[in-house]
């Protein structure tokens, strides 16, 4: 099964900062079918460009 990640999802999984549902947890530590848009990306690089995230 593929599922779509969004930003928020991402950068929470990849930062390890904020709170996610165990079950999201669980899609993102062991699914093969991650789909992550254009638009998230764009998000990412944004925000780490202004010093959001790092």
């Amino acid at each position: 099964m593929q599922y779509l990640v969004d930003t928020v999802g991402l950068v929470r999984h990849f930062t390890k900062n904020g709170r996610m549902g165990q079950k999201a947890g669980h899609i993102l530590k062991n699914s093969s079918g991650l789909v992550v848009s254009v638009i998230s990306l764009m998000e990412i690089m944004y925000l780490a460009e202004k010093h959001r995230i790092s």
